[in-house]
Parts: structure tokens; C-alpha cells; sequence
């Protein structure tokens, strides 16, 4: 075949190919007038996923700022209620029990359950004194190993997470 037909050929592909791409209809996008939006996953979407979304058929749409402002909202409010802004990469601490049973010494879990092994020593010391001090020195320890610092609320949080009790959360706290 000469140059001429190989082009003519070449060329009818190309003409063509804007239709049978759109030939199938439904596919990504609306070609082919899909009026289905949404698609297949219409019917699929969870319960959050409806709360969160912000599509055409949305019960209460909004736009720019004020989108931006509830989103930032209900994002601030998640994080509250799950306490999670006070102890960041300490949320360790919920680790399952097969994960501290077998966490590395260096890990955020090991560091933390070295963190419980000491508090519960400094519990069991009979000295006031020299018990504040170790459960002073427990909590700084934690607070440089995990390179954050220790607030009351936080050492409230997580001692709550590991069941330890009756140590006062200023101990050992940053200032």
C-alpha cells in the first residue's frame, strides 16, 4: 500500500474514532445524555457519605466560604469528641493487645507501654514524695521519647486509656 492509502485510512480512523469512543453510552461523564447522575453508586452510598455530600440532589447545599466553614466545623467537632487532638501519635495507647504484646521498644506502642510499666511502678512506691517524682519522671520520659510535649488534658486522656489512676495529670506536665 502507497503513502496516499495508508493516510486515506489513517485519516478515516481519526474521523471516526469521536464516535466510537461516545458509541457506548453511559460511560464516564454524561456522554451519551446519561440523565442518571450519580451513576451505579447512587444507591450505594452510606449513611456519612450522604451527610458529607454536596452534590445537586443535597438536602442542604452550600457553596464556597460557608461550605468551607461548616466542613471545618464539623471536622473541629469530630476531633473533640473523640479526644484525639490532645494526644496526636500517643493514640497508640488504643492499640489492640496482640499489637503491644508484640511492639518493638522503640515504637510509639512500646514507648507507651514502657510508659505504663513505669507509672504503675511510681504507683506502687510508699513515699509521696519519691512517687510523684518517678511518675514525674515516667511522664518527661514519654514526653522526650515521643518528642511531644505532655499536657494535663493529654496525660488525662491517655492515662484514662490505660487505666491508670491516682496520679495527678500536673505531674509531670509541660507547662
Amino acid at each position: 500500500m502507497n503513502t496516499l492509502g495508508k493516510l486515506v485510512i489513517l485519516s478515516a480512523v481519526l474521523a471516526t474514532s469521536p464516535v466510537l469512543a461516545q458509541g457506548r453510552g453511559g460511560g464516564g461523564g454524561n456522554a451519551g445524555g446519561n440523565a442518571n447522575i450519580g451513576g451505579p453508586a447512587q444507591g450505594r452510598v452510606e449513611a456519612q457519605g450522604s451527610i458529607n455530600g454536596n452534590g445537586v440532589n443535597a438536602e442542604t447545599r452550600t457553596f464556597g466560604a460557608a461550605r468551607a466553614e461548616s466542613r471545618a466545623a464539623e471536622a473541629q467537632a469530630r476531633t473533640h469528641t473523640q479526644g484525639r487532638n490532645e494526644l496526636g501519635s500517643l493514640n497508640a495507647a488504643r492499640a489492640s493487645e496482640n499489637a503491644q504484646t508484640n511492639a518493638a521498644a522503640g515504637s510509639r506502642v512500646g514507648e507507651i507501654a514502657t510508659y505504663e510499666t513505669r507509672m504503675r511502678t511510681a504507683l506502687a512506691i510508699n513515699n509521696t514524695a519519691r512517687r510523684e517524682a518517678a511518675i514525674a519522671d515516667a511522664r518527661r520520659q514519654l514526653a522526650q521519647t515521643s518528642n511531644k510535649p505532655l499536657t494535663a488534658d493529654a496525660i488525662t486522656q491517655l492515662d484514662s486509656e490505660l487505666n491508670i489512676q491516682g496520679a495527678s495529670p500536673r505531674l509531670g506536665a509541660a507547662q
